[in-house]
């Protein structure tokens, strides 16, 4: 991390100095913040203790540059003006402004820019506290969470370190003194790589009045009626196109191929679902720009740009598009190019390249460059539930009246250190079978082959869905249930994923098929079964079963493939028995995932329409 920020050159050895006149960059600190968020039903239940309330959070993308800001700040005025609308707050209401102030020369000029055109004459008082903690990077927005927490009980920010003299072309001087006035309202903001910007308004809890909560939502928020998947894009072992998926799963014998592991590791081959190297980014993605990305970026993008027609895309405003990607391991092969001249040159020469494209958001922001998608940019990496992470934070977007159009994906890659660990540890080989997921005859040793990808869909609203494949019903992720015995709860799992359905009016004897991610080894594979067995059990009949791991290999960001199948099955592109499970109609396909993480995600698509 020290020498990728270094190969920048956003380092100051002197310390860093926010909004000061001779700052000169970062300096990286470490640490965590943790929240406690929940309603206001909840906490006056359990007699909670309410520290703060968030009543008001914009997100926004610049849509930029992989690291550099816009030099107007649009986007980190767009996060706060969105924050100030959800809370219904005029700019001088707000006490202090927790800045993120990295003491660099280009961000601390653009978020003041950014302050003074909201602000005009009247800015609140401004700190940072990266002079305190330094920039301690994903923890950063957390810690200033708590650190405006505190402020509100004790009456004023503290000091903001390093600040000595006033930039003439910032003309804004930081907090120098604690202070002990009543704070009303704390704007904090946290702005990362990817041009990826949030801010949060912390309300004292003094303001929570009996009458009214201080979050409201936005005015077109309250009826933004059913969310449909518009478009579709992949990247498979098959091609670059959703279509070129959906002919393979016709097909009989889809096999996986040999691939080489390659230096550093031990050479030799393994059978895997890899991606062929010309998938489409030489005809979607300019030449100048596609030498700077790695190939899982350009697999993203190359999904996405799929999932979209320019037609969509130019009815839409840019601060009303938003992209959510996950990913489970993130640009691996990015991290290694970067890690390994290190190693063998002793520190010296670090790419900023490389670094820049290692950085986890450099997935879901490099859609946003290239779409001008100025909304919420988020990259989810949560195991083998990251798609259903994306796929709930876009969906919330356009549920809440933010978004108009979200693009929404996952992608995995596969690099020689997953594959010669796997092959090392007899995973895999170049003689490994292909497996069938709930197979009757799988046996303990078996394992699914590794296999890589990326899809993307288009998700809109009622009013702006004109092409629709599917409609999006729910999803919703959570920690699974475990007996006294640290085994699956199957009944229980059952449970929630029928309370979740309900919740949104799907009964059970309306589930045509569940899409499991059974990969063919049989501990994974009993589990699923048990779940939809318990699902039948509580209907009084069996509910069909399907798996697809067979089509696309064992990766991390696979329930993204799975969902693409499943509205494959919706749209009469792809049969049930492509995917294992006995023919019939299907209008309405569950997806369950489970995650050796403890988590799981349950998702439910249906013809739309069936949902009128």
């Amino acid at each position: 991390t020290v020498d990728g920020f270094g190969s920048l050159f956003l380092l100051d050895v002197d310390g860093t100095k926010p909004f000061d006149r001779d700052r000169a960059g970062i300096n990286l600190g470490e640490g965590a913040g943790i929240v406690v968020i929940e309603s206001r039903e909840s906490a006056e239940r359990r007699g909670a203790s309410v520290l703060a309330v968030l009543s008001g959070w914009g997100t926004s993308c610049d849509a930029f540059h992989a690291t550099a800001p816009e030099s107007e700040g649009k986007g980190a005025e767009l996060a706060m003006t969105k924050a100030l609308h959800a809370a219904e707050l005029q700019p001088e209401a707000i006490s202090h402004i927790n800045a993120h102030g990295t003491g660099t020369r280009d961000n601390d000029q653009v978020e003041s820019r950014a302050i003074k055109r909201i602000f005009g004459s009247a800015i609140p008082p401004v700190l940072s506290t990266k002079g305190l903690f330094g920039h301690t990077l994903a923890a950063s927005g957390a810690i200033d969470a708590v650190i405006s927490i505190e402020s509100l009980s004790r009456g004023g920010p503290p000091q903001s370190v390093g600040f000595r003299e006033v930039d003439p072309e910032i003309g804004l001087a930081p907090v120098q003194e604690s202070g002990s006035a009543r704070q009303d309202h704390v704007l904090s903001n946290a702005f990362g790589f990817g041009g990826n910007n949030v801010s949060l308004i912390l309300s004292h809890p003094d303001l929570l009045a009996a009458e009214k909560p201080v979050s409201v939502p936005l005015p077109e928020a309250t009826q933004r009626g059913r969310l449909f998947v518009t478009g579709l894009g992949a990247v498979t072992h098959w091609g670059g196109t959703a279509d070129a998926l959906f002919e393979a799963c016709s097909a009989e014998g889809a096999e996986p191929s040999p691939y080489d592991i390659g230096a550093p590791l031990t050479p030799g081959q393994t059978m895997a679902y890899h991606c062929a190297e010309a998938f489409g980014a030489s005809e979607m993605i300019a030449p100048r720009r596609r030498r700077r990305l790695d190939r899982i970026q350009l697999m993203a993008l190359v999904a996405a740009g799929g999932s979209c027609d320019a037609d969509v895309l130019e009815s839409v405003p840019g601060d009303r598009l938003c992209v959510a990607f996950g990913t489970g391991l993130g640009a691996t092969a990015a991290t290694a190019a970067f890690i390994e001249p290190l190693c063998e040159n002793e520190e010296g020469l670090p790419s900023p390249q490389k670094f820049t494209n290692a950085v986890h958001n450099a997935l879901a922001s490099q859609v946003a460059i290239e779409h001008g998608a100025r909304g919420l940019n988020s990259t989810m990496t949560h195991r083998e539930v990251s798609f259903e992470n994306a796929l709930w934070h876009g969906a919330a977007e356009l549920a809440s009246g933010v978004a108009d159009c979200a693009i929404v994906g996952a992608v995995d890659e596969l690099t020689p250190y997953l594959l010669s660990a796997g092959k090392r540890w007899g995973w895999w080989g170049e003689s490994s079978p292909k497996l069938l997921p709930l197979s009757d005859n799988l046996s303990g040793r078996q394992r699914a082959l590794p296999g890589e990808g990326a899809t993307a869909f288009c998700i809109m609203p009622e009013a702006h869905a004109e092409s629709r494949l599917a409609e999006l019903v729910c999803t919703a992720t959570g920690r699974f249930f475990l007996t006294p015995e640290a085994h699956l709860d199957a009944d229980r799992e059952a449970l929630w994923v029928e309370a979740i359905l309900a919740e949104k009016g799907v009964s059970l004897d309306q589930i045509d098929l569940v899409l499991s991610g059974a990969n063919g080894f049989a501990a994974v594979d009993d589990m699923y079964r048990a779940v939809v067995d318990a699902l039948g059990a509580r209907l009084g009949q069996s509910i069909r079963h399907g798996a697809y791991k067979h089509l696309c290999g064992e990766f991390q960001a696979a329930s993204a493939f799975g969902m693409a199948v499943a509205v494959g099955l919706l749209t009469d592109r792809v049969s049930p028995s492509a995917l294992l499970a006995p023919e019939g109609d299907c209008r309405v396909v569950v997806l369950y995932t489970l995650s050796e993480s403890g988590t799981r995600a349950v998702t439910c698509i249906r013809r739309p329409e069936d949902g009128a």
